[in-house]
């Protein structure tokens, strides 16, 4: 097989690509740039594979067969049980166009990352880029308003829910790179001190950003799975138990400002369960189908006269009926957006529910129950991966911040409206690359072991 003598520079091109998507994922109004970097990205990632990269094993790669298992099937949706053509044409050629571009760039960088492992903290530089910024900008707009509290404050994010899914995955990132430096051997290096002081730091920031946007769902996943990395660090290092009670108590006096916040301002963790249990009866009260026509239907009130939190109100409604249209569609649409408003329209015509705010459901209304198996298949093996590497007592712990990442967003979905496309793009090539670099490491094992 031709090689080339050099690929270093491609290499560097394609990670540097790949630094530039993750942090273009995040802004809106950045598709063209978006395409370019995975079209570059793919191509080159095209050319490392044809001539440096040695053959594989394809069954260290399932995972990612198995993503490339949804286009196809969305494919032939399109072509054998058409719903709207011209919208699953659209779909199919853009979103999973891009998500099969990110998918054999994620290839390529899963080898990249194996062979050189600290290149991996790359990947943290476009979240404390924005991190930064966010800052900053609510910093200007709190001075000119002249108060500290920012209402419906987004900064960079193209939404709300769009903050809290990026600085959850900053998160979850951090908590895993900090499980791994806590069972570091030489635990009281200097370098090894600093890293988890930034850890730390980035966490916490990350936690500060959900606060600022005022995003629920962001605070408690950022404050749970704390608590899980707190419980692991403190089960398998005895040694680490200062840095336990640090992050905690970091993540619980964040935790206790944001109780303070909601009870002044919002109400709604309070009443969140009362809420939910008047929201499960959507036949009773009609209002999550409320149009443009009759935008302002009366919400529904309490025993105490109280009216129900509306966010708290619609999700709950919006994910039981959601649930009752796919029993109904199993197949979906066969595009991977808009789906619950394609069906809502046609039963409430002028509705102005648009989402279920569960990601999963939208994603399933979408490409209907068999995309959703292949990608839970997708997620279950590189999970399994993960585990076994784990087991294994390797000396590469990095199976921890896949762990983290994957479960966590996994978790994030169910509750989280983020099935538009670049939140698919980017946890499909966050999937990829994560079952990439853990294929990558059993395919070097197995190569080493034949040739003893």
């Amino acid at each position: 097989m031709l090689r080339l003598k050099n690929p270093t520079y491609l290499e560097i091109s394609l990670l540097v690509l790949a630094v530039i998507l993750l942090l273009v994922w995040i802004l809106p109004n950045t598709i063209a740039l978006r395409n370019t970097c995975l079209i570059g990205g793919g191509i080159i990632s095209l050319i490392l594979m044809m001539f440096y990269y040695k053959p594989f094993q394809i069954k260290h790669f399932l995972p990612l067969l198995v993503l490339l298992g949804l286009p196809v099937w969305l494919y032939v949706h399109y072509r054998f049980f058409p719903v709207d053509i011209k919208l699953q044409w659209y779909d199919l050629s853009g979103t999973w166009l891009r998500v099969t571009m990110g998918i054999l760039i994620a290839f390529s960088l899963g080898k990249i990352l194996v062979k050189k492992p600290s290149l991996g903290m790359w990947i943290y530089v476009p979240y404390i880029m924005i991190i930064l910024i966010t800052i900053i900008l609510y910093s200007e707009t709190a001075l000119q308003n002249h108060q500290f509290v920012v209402r419906f404050f987004t900064g960079l994010f193209k939404t709300k829910i769009a903050g809290a899914y990026f600085m959850v995955f900053t998160c979850l990132m951090s908590y895993g790179l900090l499980l791994i430096l806590t069972k570091t051997q030489s635990g009281r290096s200097k370098w090894l001190s600093i890293l988890r002081l930034s850890c730390i730091i980035l966490i916490c920031l990350s936690f500060a950003i959900c606060l600022l946007i005022q995003s629920l769902i962001g605070i408690v996943f950022c404050a749970l799975m704390g608590f899980v990395c707190v419980v692991l660090i403190i089960f398998k290092n005895n040694h680490s138990k200062f840095l336990s009670l640090t992050l905690f108590s970091c993540l619980l006096a964040l935790f206790l400002m944001f109780i303070q916040y909601d009870a002044k301002y919002e109400g709604k963790l309070a009443n969140l369960k009362n809420d939910i249990l008047i929201s499960l009866d959507i036949e009773k009260n009609k209002t999550w189908s409320r149009s443009n026509d009759v935008a302002d239907m009366p919400d529904p009130i309490d025993q105490n006269g109280r009216t129900v939190n509306r966010s708290t109100y619609d999700r709950t409604s919006w994910f039981i009926k959601g649930t009752e249209l796919l029993i109904e569609h199993p197949l979906g649409t066969g595009f991977s957006w808009s789906a619950f408003s394609h069906y809502m329209t046609i039963e409430y015509p002028g509705t102005l529910a648009v989402k279920t705010h569960s990601a999963w459901l939208d994603f399933a209304l979408g490409v209907g129950i068999p995309g959703l198996l292949l990608v839970w298949t997708a997620i279950f093996l590189t999970l399994k991966k993960a585990f076994s590497k784990l087991q294994s007592h390797s000396s590469d712990n990095n199976a921890w911040i896949v762990i983290f990442v994957i479960i966590g967003i996994s978790l994030f979905w169910l509750v989280g409206e983020v099935s538009e496309r670049e939140f698919i793009e980017h946890f499909f090539f966050i999937i990829a690359l994560s079952a990439s670099y853990l294929g990558h490491l059993q395919n070097s094992s197995s190569e080493i072991k034949s040739k003893q």
